[in-house]
């Protein structure tokens, strides 16, 4: 046990991942959060293959394997230090790339189950990342991220550090009807928001300042996209 301990803490963590019932220290998200997000994808994934773009240290990669998927491919744009401590501790075959969402056209096949938590943002261009995830999946997508409170579909741009006093690279925040009307019409059948999460219940763990900045978005969307 005090080895296993030595090797988590001997890394910085994206997420918090609980292994053998040890919980690293140094982490920038909540296993509280983690846990939430992860209810509102199925319990069963038994066959099924699974492609989680924006991995960080894999924490949903490693759920979708314990939940039975046959293959899991975990992408992000750099490898996480976690990443492969949690592999090498939880015995895991899930498998890691080095690829940019941008970039996700270069994988060559297709997957059952997407996951895109934490990400869409992030990004320059979220519509195209979802253009690019209708492509690649065969059933279902799942999308987590910092949504505004409004019934209109509007997208919010934000500057360098203004979501968050310590991140740079956010770009936007959408709401709800936003992100299931660009999801539909780049042709998914249904799109829904399936939870909301009111932010300052997760932050416990942040500086009073980055708790202000995350929270003038109000809430975090988990959604569900289907074929």
């Amino acid at each position: 046990e005090s080895e296993v301990k030595k090797l988590i803490n001997s890394v910085s963590w994206y997420h918090s991942i609980e292994i053998n019932g040890i919980i690293p220290i140094d982490i920038r998200t909540s296993l509280q959060y983690q846990r939430w997000a992860a209810q509102n994808i199925p319990d069963d994934l038994s066959g099924k293959s699974v492609l989680d773009l924006g991995c960080a240290d894999g924490f949903y990669s490693f759920l979708a394997e314990s939940r039975g998927a046959k293959r899991v491919v975990a992408v992000d744009f750099i490898k996480w230090d976690g990443f492969d401590v949690a592999k090498k501790l939880l015995d895991s075959k899930v498998e890691h790339k080095i690829l940019k969402v941008e970039d996700m056209d270069q994988l060559k096949e297709k997957f059952d189950v997407i996951f895109f938590f934490g990400v869409y943002y992030h990004l320059a261009n979220p519509v195209d990342a979802l253009q690019k995830i209708f492509l690649k999946v065969n059933e279902r997508a799942f999308l987590a991220g910092h949504i505004i409170d409004s019934s209109e579909p509007l997208m919010c741009y934000y500057d360098e550090f203004e979501m968050h006093p310590n991140d740079d690279s956010n770009w936007w925040a959408a709401s709800p009807s936003c992100i299931t009307q660009i999801a539909k019409r780049v042709g998914f059948k249904d799109a829904k928001l399936v939870d909301r999460l009111y932010q300052r219940e997760m932050l416990s763990f942040q500086s009073d300042e980055a708790k202000n900045s995350i929270c003038r978005l109000g809430h975090i969307g988990v959604f569900e996209f289907t074929k």
